[in-house]
């Protein structure tokens, strides 16, 4: 899959949506940052325009994180490119736009490793899966990237599209597991399981771990809680803070 989880640096650290806690979210400000902070991967949500091109955005509107207002999927990217998407965060960052899955290929290329959130739980069929496929095949970075998704479809959709892909399932509740589990497998094979950290237990990472599979733990910024998700065996960790987090991890001599 998408990560080296066995490279000397475990659990990965994945910053999510960027180094988020000091850039805005999802800007390649924020991913330039998370590079520069160590993290192992950076991790971003995706979501179609209007006119179909894949850009970096985590909600459905964009009032949160931008000066416009509505819903993304009915702006164009030329709409959405006007936008100022750092303000809101700190006015040091006026003027950092949305970015296209492209930009960030074109900028960051194989020097880190994506974690890719495909957004499209409310238009379950719709072809985000296939134009992200289209992107990491352009850019050649199929060893680079890991999908994920709250939605099964989009993960059978993509293990269709590129079956070596890594392939990760989003899963809010833990309980659930095992019948998720057994139905997707019927149709994906998947690499890891991404889970809250107010819902994770060491008895669920080993039970995890015994299916064969991966656990990501999200969203983590306390240090004594990485370093518990450490002792307990996580594989990845997604955290806002890098910096933090990789010095939480530091082996002192």
């Amino acid at each position: 899959m998408g990560y080296a989880f066995d490279q000397p640096s475990s659990p990965v650290l994945i910053a999510h949506r960027g180094a988020s806690s000091q850039a805005p979210e999802n800007t390649l400000a924020a991913f330039d940052l998370a590079l520069k902070l160590r993290a192992d991967a950076i991790e971003l949500d995706v979501r179609l325009t209007k006119d179909k091109h894949v850009i970096a955005f985590h909600d459905l509107t964009l009032k949160r994180t931008t000066n416009g207002k509505g819903k993304v999927n009915k702006k164009t990217l030329a709409e959405l490119k006007s936008l100022d998407a750092g303000t809101y965060f700190d006015p040091s960052f006026q003027g950092q736009r949305i970015p296209t899955l492209e930009e960030i290929f074109e900028k960051f290329g194989n020097q880190t490793f994506y974690h890719i959130e495909i957004k499209n739980f409310f238009q379950p069929f719709n072809n985000l899966p296939e134009k992200v496929i289209s992107l990491i095949k352009k850019f050649n970075l199929q060893s680079q990237v890991t999908i994920s998704s709250f939605n099964p479809i989009a993960l059978i959709q993509v293990n269709h599209l590129l079956p070596s892909l890594g392939k990760g399932l989003l899963l809010q509740y833990p309980q659930s597991l095992s019948i998720v589990h057994k139905g997707l497998s019927y149709f994906v094979s998947l690499d890891s399981l991404h889970i809250p950290v107010e819902n994770v237990t060491e008895g669920i990472i080993n039970h995890i771990h015994d299916m064969g599979q991966k656990i990501l733990v999200y969203t983590v910024n306390d240090p004594k809680l990485i370093r518990k998700l450490d002792l307990w065996g996580v594989d990845g960790i997604f955290t806002d803070d890098p910096r933090t987090a990789r010095n939480a991890l530091m082996v002192e001599g």
